[in-house]
């Protein structure tokens, strides 16, 4: 997770090695730190404006293709 010095922008990137063996797509939970509670953020890969504090709370569900060393990254901007 790379957030800026101000906690307006950040950006979080989270992979998988390996698939599990005959897993379905599952949903994981990101709780990412960093970020500025009072904030209001832009989460452009969702399409959604979330507070800071409910991201780090509640977490953002990730979903991955069946595959290994699946990728999933989100871009956050103060709103």
């Amino acid at each position: 997770m790379l957030v800026s010095k101000d906690k307006s922008l950040a950006q979080m990137t989270y992979y998988r090695r390996l698939s599990g063996v005959n897993s379905t797509n599952e949903i994981k939970y990101a709780y990412p730190r960093g970020l500025a509670p009072e904030k209001k953020y832009y989460i452009r890969e969702l399409n959604l404006i979330l507070s800071g504090s409910t991201i780090m709370n509640v977490g953002l569900p990730l979903q991955f293709a069946q595959m290994d060393f699946a990728t999933f990254k989100m871009h956050f901007e103060e709103k």
